[in-house]
């Protein structure tokens, strides 16, 4: 008695579980969750990344090495900015890819500060209509200026504080600046794309939602597209917009010295996210936007605690890595935040740089591993994931 009815409760197991599933034979197979899930995340991650603009090809090019050296002494703007295009934005790619948390902070400080700058060079005589396209091109360094002083260097980054100064003074015009036309036609992309996107992402996380609440099954590799997808949807909404892809700053010429009429004074800095208020050495909106990330990206894994897993191994691991995310990464990101801009460190704040990359490797780890365990998965998934929703269950019939 007690043989039969372990061998019913064997069938019935593994009946639930299966492996490789072609499309042909059921609602939706392995090979489409697959690509589903890699389109939906190369959406969230390549076509929503908006990285610094590229240097001017006749300014002096930075090698790897000056470049993180610049970037260590607080300067990663201008270090980010001189490497080529595609290296550029792959570099970035798979930076996010790894620490998606970090690219939904990118998008809402570039947002803040791009705001900001409206706001603030707005109210100077002859700029009201400065846009918040425009104010993007500025955060991600893509004018440039010059002076006729052969004195001065050409080809210099303009940030927002120079913008206000230059605006300020008299040394040049909202004319001298690029048109939302201009910006248009070096522009890669634009606002009817990125609507699309936007619709797309929240179509995948709806599906998974209405999966979930219907009682289908979800597969790992969609619980883990889905934490990106949220973080792709916040990031297009952030710079929706941004430019995107342009690889040739715009570069103005600065009127001399004698010959400007100054405008009112309307402030000495810009009032930039980096003077606002501070936790752990980063702006509190910055902090805000990267807890939040965190503890959502995270939330979503850990939402697969009753997943049937292929082994308890890979059950524990999973549980394991996805609090190593937040283990690893918090720490780390506060960690950073208080140690000094420049490369000089005493024997305490040395210590404090080796913890951060001992706890950003353990973070990547968990990264890769929560990644590897999504696809390994498949060989052993319960047989509800592959059953199609029906969207037509929702259309009140008469």
């Amino acid at each position: 008695m007690n043989n039969t009815a372990a061998n019913v409760s064997s069938t019935t197991a593994s009946a639930t579980m299966t492996g490789f599933m072609p499309g042909p034979h059921c609602g939706r197979g392995t090979l489409d969750i697959i690509w589903t899930c890699l389109s939906t995340t190369l959406l969230a991650i390549w076509v929503s990344l908006h990285t610094y603009i590229s240097a001017d090809s006749s300014d002096e090019k930075l090698t790897w090495r000056t470049a993180l050296t610049t970037f260590w002494e607080g300067n990663g703007a201008t270090a980010f900015a001189v490497l080529p295009p595609f290296w550029k934005k792959l570099l970035a790619a798979g930076y996010f890819a790894l620490v998606p948390e970090d690219a939904v902070t990118c998008a809402v400080r570039d947002l803040d500060c791009a705001m900001r700058l409206r706001r603030n060079v707005a109210t100077i005589p002859g700029f009201e209509e400065f846009s918040l396209q425009l104010a993007f091109v500025v955060t991600l360094r893509g004018i440039h200026y010059k002076s006729d002083d052969e004195e001065c260097d050409t080809g210099i980054i303009m940030d927002e504080g120079d913008l206000l100064d230059f605006a300020q003074a008299g040394r040049m015009e909202f004319e001298d600046l690029p048109s939302d036309e201009e910006i248009n036609d070096r522009n890669k992309s634009n606002q009817l794309l990125k609507s699309i996107s936007i619709f797309q992402t929240a179509w995948f996380v709806g599906n998974i939602l209405y999966r979930l609440s219907t009682g289908l099954g979800v597969s790992l590799l969609e619980d883990l597209t889905a934490a990106y997808a949220v973080c792709g949807f916040v990031q297009f909404i952030a710079w929706f917009h941004c430019p995107q892809d342009i690889n040739r700053p715009f570069t103005i010429v600065l009127r001399e010295k004698e010959k400007c009429i100054p405008k009112y004074h309307y402030q000495d800095t810009f009032d930039a996210p980096d003077e606002a208020i501070l936790l752990f050495g980063f702006p509190l909106l910055n902090c805000v936007a990267f807890a939040a990330s965190v503890l959502v990206f995270t939330g979503i894994h850990l939402a697969t605690w009753k997943y049937a897993f292929a082994s308890v191994a890979e059950m524990w691991l999973w549980r394991f890595c996805s609090m190593a995310t937040i283990l690893g990464l918090l720490p780390a990101f506060i960690i950073w935040g208080l140690l000094p801009p420049s490369g000089h460190l005493n024997n305490r704040q040395s210590a404090g740089l080796v913890l951060v990359i001992l706890l950003g490797t353990l973070y990547v780890s968990a990264r890769v591993i929560i990644i590897v365990i999504a696809f390994a998965a498949f060989r052993s998934a319960p047989l509800g994931i592959y059953k199609d929703a029906s969207w037509t269950d929702l259309i009140p019939h008469i």
